[in-house]
C-alpha cells in the first residue's frame, strides 16, 4: 500500500516536471526578446586582493570569500538595431527596433565564504520601435519601455584560484516572465540555467582567461511566424546552448581591460533555421580599494542573427562590500 502511494506520487511529481519544461506548440504570432544583454554581477572578488574578476557578461569563478560580503551593480546598456529580421526575397534586412536603452538593476551577498546569491532585473527605459516596420497592431504596442525577465542566480566555488591557476564554480540561473514577448522585451517563460565557469589566472601578474557554458531550458517557446522575411513562417525559440569567452588584463593604478564574446544557439529550429546571436565586446574597468568600480565598454554584432545588436555600449558602476 505504502509501495503504491510512493510511486504515484513520483509519478506525479514526474508528470509536473516532464509538462513544466515541454514546448507548448508555436505559441504567439511574434513574441521574441530584444534585451538579450545580460550583465555579469554575481559575487565580485575582493577589490583589495583581486583586480580582475567578473568581466563584462562572463562570470568569473570567484567570490567575496567573506561571510556577508554584498554588493550592488547597476548597468546602462544601449543597443544599436538589437531586433532586426532578414527579407527573404532581396536579402536586405528590416529593424523593428533601431535603439533600445536598458538600465540593469543588480545585487548580491555571500551567504558562505564560497557560496554568493543574487538578482538581476532589466528595466528597458526606452526603444525606439519603426511602427512601419512592426509586425503587431500599431493601435495596441508594442510599448516604448517596461520591465524585462528577473535573473535569481547563484555561484559556488568549487575550486579557489585566487593566488592563482584553475578556478571552477558552477552558477545556477532562474529566469521569470516579468517581461513581454510581444512588446520585445521578455521571453514569455520561466526558464532554468544551469552554467559552469572555467577560469585561469595566472600567479605573476593576474592575467585572467574565463570561460562560461550552459544550457538555458524554457517552459515555452516563442515564434516568429511572418511571411517573407528570415526567420519564416513558425521559426521556434526554444532552448538554448550559451556560451560565453573573454580575458582580463590587470594593468598599473587599478585598473584592467578585457576583451570577451558572447553567444547563443537555439537547439530547436523549424526549417533548421539555426539563430546564433554572437557580440564582441571590449572595454576598461577602474577598481577603488573602497570597493566603488567602474566599467565601460562596447562592441559590435557578429553574425546578424534576429535579437543580435549591430551595435552596443555599456557603463557598469558597482560596490563591494566587504566585512571586517
Amino acid at each position: 500500500m505504502w509501495t503504491s502511494k510512493i510511486f504515484s506520487y513520483r509519478s506525479l511529481w514526474l508528470v509536473v516536471l516532464v509538462s513544466l519544461f515541454q514546448t507548448k506548440g508555436w505559441g504567439d504570432p511574434f513574441s521574441i526578446n530584444a534585451q538579450t544583454f545580460l550583465p555579469a554581477f554575481l559575487g565580485s572578488p575582493n577589490p583589495n586582493t583581486v583586480l580582475v574578476g567578473n568581466l563584462s557578461t562572463v562570470e568569473g569563478t570567484q567570490t567575496a570569500g567573506t561571510r556577508f560580503a554584498w554588493g550592488i551593480q547597476t548597468s546602462i546598456d544601449w543597443a544599436d538595431r538589437p531586433l532586426t529580421l532578414q527579407l527573404r526575397n532581396d536579402g536586405t534586412h528590416r529593424s523593428l527596433i533601431s535603439n533600445m536603452l536598458t538600465i540593469h538593476l543588480s545585487g548580491w551577498m555571500n551567504v558562505s565564504r564560497y557560496v554568493a546569491i543574487g538578482g538581476s532585473l532589466p528595466i528597458v527605459v526606452y526603444q525606439n520601435i519603426d511602427r512601419s516596420q512592426s509586425f503587431s497592431d500599431p493601435s495596441i504596442g508594442p510599448g516604448s519601455a517596461g520591465t524585462g525577465d528577473l535573473r535569481l542566480a547563484a555561484k559556488w566555488t568549487i575550486l579557489d584560484n585566487h593566488l592563482g591557476g584553475f578556478g571552477l564554480a558552477l552558477i545556477p540561473q532562474v529566469y521569470f516572465p516579468t517581461g513581454d514577448g510581444l512588446q520585445y522585451r521578455g521571453n514569455d517563460a520561466f526558464a532554468f540555467e544551469p552554467r559552469v565557469a572555467l577560469e585561469y589566472r595566472f600567479p605573476s601578474f593576474g592575467l585572467l582567461f574565463a570561460a562560461n557554458v550552459g544550457f538555458f531550458f524554457r517552459t515555452s517557446t516563442q515564434s516568429i511566424s511572418t511571411l517573407g522575411v528570415t526567420p519564416s513562417p513558425h521559426t521556434i525559440i526554444s532552448h538554448q546552448a550559451r556560451y560565453a569567452i573573454g580575458m582580463g588584463l590587470p594593468l598599473p593604478h587599478r585598473l584592467a581591460l578585457f576583451i570577451e564574446m558572447n553567444g547563443s544557439t537555439s537547439l530547436i529550429n523549424a526549417e533548421n533555421n539555426i539563430q546564433s546571436p554572437l557580440e564582441f565586446y571590449f572595454g576598461a574597468r577602474w577598481i577603488h580599494k573602497t570597493g566603488l568600480t567602474i566599467s565601460v565598454g562596447g562592441g559590435p554584432g557578429l553574425t546578424m542573427s534576429a535579437s543580435e545588436a549591430n551595435a552596443r555600449a555599456f557603463l557598469t558602476l558597482g560596490y563591494v562590500n566587504i566585512p571586517r
